[in-house]
């Protein structure tokens, strides 16, 4: 089986049990009579119904699709009632859920439930300037376990996102809040306050994971966008990207620590082999949940994953004991120290850093939830107040074996990952493939630099004895090429040598700051686009030069149709002399292409460049040189005003 969705719900108010059962028998059109256990086929459906004094489950399955689990239990004295929604699939080819089980959105409406800090709703949020400080609170609430997906106004379409929030509301229901900003003011100061690398606008939307932290995000992109193009051109399919993406993260998304134990003696208690006062007597003690935590804590302070590929554990909130949890203590490891192994992910690899940035870490995260696990040791009875005591000395003397655990966390990982041979098999298959294309990418990468080469080396080659061919009007194939065609590195080294040798051209310094991001990002690519704008300045050049001479009186594009014989130029699919109408017409597009000239050129200062060179046609970075044409104006010059990445247009959020 394949779990699709999960979600945990805290719930303060009376009665969760037969609430949730109740939305749960309706979902199945059954008439329920309230007998503490129930089993019967309904549709093709087995439901089974099994209620106790303190906890509950409750299991529909459907022989050929998804085998829906419920369960819910009392909450402790600092926490709210809670039930877990669980749907496998017993499909593993297809396991995709089209949303939240039908029941989900009924249970959220007969109460005011939450994750645990911010709100579990069947209907979005409607955000104005009022009560924006509301929705930022839950943002950036460090306890929150849900996405919040935040959804823009769209001024083309201003009823789309009202739809959009509504459809995944219903979807998400139970594993993300949903917030729609109502206006443009809204969105302007929401975006304002979390800072640039978290911005959305223009009817698009964004998902913010848990443990946002605004300021301090090492990677943005990790909090999704989908943009106001995207909804608007493909509909419902954009949305179905979002529902899914959001669902996967609710499945990875680990249960609270009292959550979690509660669970695994649910079935115990409603069998009547677990008594209450033997819950009680083996509920964790405060320290013990806090030990969990800083476990966790730790695990991910030690050993971070790469930036680009890191998952966000949210953090969960250490839960106090009471008669009625549900829950079993911790482990004390006693066996001997292992050695730790080295961790490939791992970015501490010196141990007197390791250890300040888990000291660290310890010092400015958890010195609170340590004192206040202190403060109520302090306001309990003797006997359980020196058992409290005593646990936090253990907890602070299992800091030092933390490491140790974590290494026998990864084994008992791979114990049962080996029992997944078959899968591994498979994926092992799949990673040599993708190895092998790898390979033979680098090898036509590498290829294609050279044809590169050759290509330019032989249009030298065709250029110089064309221009033979006209001035001596006689075969000139057995002679040598006069100089050998030279060969950059990078684009600084372009940008260099241009300023030395063309005259014709003004390359300002500014140009230095993209071209080099260029150069040092993608080393790989950056000789193949050298090429390519050293032979389009050579052709700028020359073309300015015969402009000013008066021996050619049309424009760059009518000197690339036809060069003159041995001259240098470009082929035409690397020259674009105007940009759309959707980016030439739109402000912030239009500024972006806007640089700076000499008052000789623009009284202005400033003139709009559409005339550009594509230096990679597609994919990312897409490098483009934008210049204005001057060759027949005052200056005589070719005036380049931008030489890197792909500039922004309607196609970037």
């Amino acid at each position: 089986m394949v779990r699709v969705y999960q979600a945990m719900i805290r719930d303060a108010a009376d009665r969760l049990g037969p609430r949730l059962r109740g939305t749960f028998a309706t979902w199945f059109r059954y008439a329920d009579d309230g007998a503490a256990e129930v089993e019967l086929n309904t549709g093709g459906v087995r439901v089974r119904l099994h209620d106790g004094p303190v906890c509950g489950r409750y299991i529909a399955d459907t022989p050929d699709r998804f085998k829906t689990t419920v369960s819910w239990g009392r909450g402790t004295k600092h926490r709210a009632d809670w039930c877990t929604i669980a749907v496998d699939s017993l499909d593993e080819a297809d396991p995709e859920l089209d949303g939240a089980p039908g029941f989900v959105p009924a249970f959220l409406r007969t109460s005011r439930a939450t994750d645990g800090s911010v709100p579990l709703e069947s209907t979005p949020h409607e955000i104005d300037v009022s009560n924006l400080g509301e929705l930022l609170a839950w943002l950036t609430d460090q306890n929150r376990r849900v996405p919040v997906v935040v959804l823009t106004p769209d001024p083309r379409t201003p009823n789309i996102p009202a739809v959009n929030a509504a459809r995944l509301a219903e979807a998400l229901s139970g594993i993300a809040l949903i917030a729609r900003l109502r206006d443009q003011a809204t969105q302007d100061k929401m975006n304002a306050a979390l800072g640039e690398s978290l911005v959305v606008f223009g009817g698009g939307l964004r998902t913010y994971l848990p443990e946002l932290r605004v300021g301090g995000e090492t990677y943005p992109h990790r909090h999704a966008v989908r943009s106001g193009n995207a909804l608007r051109e493909l509909g419902p399919r954009a949305l179905d990207v979002v529902i899914s993406a959001v669902t996967r993260e609710s499945v990875r998304r680990a249960l609270p620590e009292d959550v979690k134990q509660a669970t695994r003696l649910i079935t115990g208690v409603l069998a009547g082999k677990l008594s209450l006062e033997q819950i009680a007597k083996n509920a964790p003690s405060p320290a013990q949940l806090a030990q969990s935590r800083l476990r966790d804590r730790l695990m991910a302070v030690t050993v971070p994953a790469p930036a680009a590929a890191r998952t966000p554990v949210p953090e969960q909130r250490a839960p106090e004991p009471s008669p009625e949890a549900v829950a079993e203590p911790a482990p004390v490891v006693t066996e001997p120290p292992v050695p730790a192994t080295a961790d490939p992910h791992s970015v501490l690899t010196d141990p007197a850093e390791m250890a300040d940035r888990i000291a660290a870490r310890v010092a400015v995260e958890l010195r609170g939830e340590i004192l206040a696990a202190l403060e109520m040791a302090s306001g309990e009875t003797a006997a359980t107040g020196v058992e409290t005591r005593r646990s936090i000395q253990t907890m602070s003397a299992h800091m030092s074996a933390l490491r140790r655990e974590l290494d026998q966390t990864r084994r008992q990982e791979q114990a049962a990952a080996s029992r997944q041979a078959e899968a591994e098999d498979q994926t092992a298959v799949l990673e040599s493939e993708l190895d092998r294309l790898r390979k033979a990418h680098d090898q036509l990468e590498l290829d294609y630099e050279e044809l590169a080469d050759e290509e330019r080396r032989a249009r030298e080659r065709i250029r110089w004895l064309e221009g033979r061919l006209a001035e001596l009007s006689q075969p000139v194939y057995d002679v040598a090429t006069p100089k050998e065609v030279w060969r950059p590195e990078t684009l600084m080294d372009v940008l260099l040598r241009a300023r030395d040798t063309l005259t014709r051209l003004n390359l300002p310094e500014p140009l230095d700051n993209e071209a080099a991001k260029l150069d040092i990002t993608h080393p790989g690519r950056c000789r193949l686009w050298a090429g390519k704008t050293w032979d389009a300045l050579q052709a700028l050049d020359a073309y300015a030069t015969a402009r000013t001479s008066g021996r050619f009186h049309g424009g760059f594009y009518d000197w690339c149709v036809q060069p003159p014989p041995g001259l240098p130029s470009i082929t035409l699919t690397m020259l674009s002399m105007r940009e759309s109408e959707a980016v030439s017409g739109r402000p912030k597009f239009r500024d972006a292409r806007t640089f700076r000239v000499p008052a000789e050129v623009d009284p202005s200062g400033g003139v709009f460049m559409q005339a550009h060179v594509r230096l990679q046609r597609v994919g990312y970075p897409a490098p483009r040189m934008y210049f204005h044409d001057d060759a027949g104006g005052p200056t005589g010059k070719i005036w380049i005003g931008y030489l890197g990445e792909h500039l922004p247009n309607t196609r970037t959020n």
